[in-house]
């Protein structure tokens, strides 16, 4: 059952382009999913079509690093598989979706194996990538998940969780009261810069900043890499109707977080307390970005 409504790549782009509920790994795995069903639905397309559609999806949401690196990574598997086969596509995205699901396996895996002291952990918006990590991985026995206002996405993350870990929910302006009570602060990422900034939901950066001795940690996927250093136009929520229209502007819904606020990442490649280190691992990855759109 597909997620959105559309009939052609460029319908289900716009849709995904206008998405504000679900997480850039999310949205990148039901573009995968819904591009494969379209593509085993429809007679092969030329070799100049395929790129055309992986070069608009690394430019659908420059601020989602995962979606533009789907877009390099499908270009890269489809360019790399010689055969003649008219199936080539509906290869490379059936590989693509598989390795993007073993990211969640693998991140899970590498925090086993790190021996983190965390069980208590606090959280600030709604990532797919940690729901998962709170749901799985057995060490962790509790969370306290912040409203995130102004979208909300701590109730969605709250109500996903009961029944998998003990789950305390808490306003945002609750969170200088519990954040010297727990072993640590999670942070999902939408874009993960060379530099060890990472992208997040605005709000991220003065959490951050007040964790004091509570560690802050990144949990991401290498995926989430970003091709540069420059974060591009972001999403933008109104202020309340309500206000006199001279005081409403529009908000900034993700911001950055330096590096130096961040005490380690938690990846698939494994845990690290340093990007260069972290750097190190993503060879295939900087090959891929290496992909040329300009021409098409």
């Amino acid at each position: 059952m597909t997620r959105f409504k559309w009939n052609k790549p460029d319908e289900l782009f716009n849709e995904i382009s206008l998405d504000r509920s679900l997480g850039s790994r999310e949205l990148a795995a039901v573009l995968l999913e819904e591009l494969l069903i379209w593509t085993l639905e429809t007679p092969p397309l030329p070799e100049e079509k395929i790129e055309q559609i992986c070069c608009k999806i690394i430019n659908l949401r420059k601020e989602m690093a995962v979606i533009t690196n789907v877009g390099y990574l499908l270009l890269r598997k489809f360019k790399q598989n010689s055969s003649q086969s008219s199936d080539r596509f509906a290869t490379a995205l059936r590989s693509l979706r598989a390795e993007l699901e073993r990211t969640e396996t693998e991140l899970i895996k590498q925090m086993k194996g790190a021996n983190l002291p965390d069980r208590d952990v606090l959280c600030f918006s709604r990532s797919s990538t940690i729901l998962n990590l709170l749901e799985k991985a057995p060490q962790l026995e509790s969370v306290v998940v912040l409203h995130s206002y102004p979208g909300e996405e701590g109730i969605d993350l709250a109500e996903e969780l009961v029944g998998d870990i003990d789950v305390t929910f808490a306003y945002d302006v609750e969170a200088g009261y519990f954040l010297p009570e727990v072993d640590a602060l999670y942070l999902g990422v939408d874009t993960l810069f060379a530099n060890g900034a990472i992208v997040n939901k605005t709000g991220s950066r003065l959490l951050a900043s007040a964790a004091g001795d509570t560690p802050v940690r990144a949990v991401t996927s290498l995926w989430k890499l970003a091709v540069n250093e420059l974060i591009p136009e972001v999403p933008r929520f109104p202020s309340p109707g309500s206000l006199p229209e001279k005081i409403q502007r529009n908000h900034p819904l993700f911001e950055v977080v330096p590096e130096n606020l961040i005490d380690s990442y938690i990846t698939d490649r494994g845990v690290f307390k340093s990007i260069e280190k972290l750097l190190q691992t993503a060879d295939d990855l900087r090959e891929a970005q290496k992909s040329n759109c300009g021409s098409i």
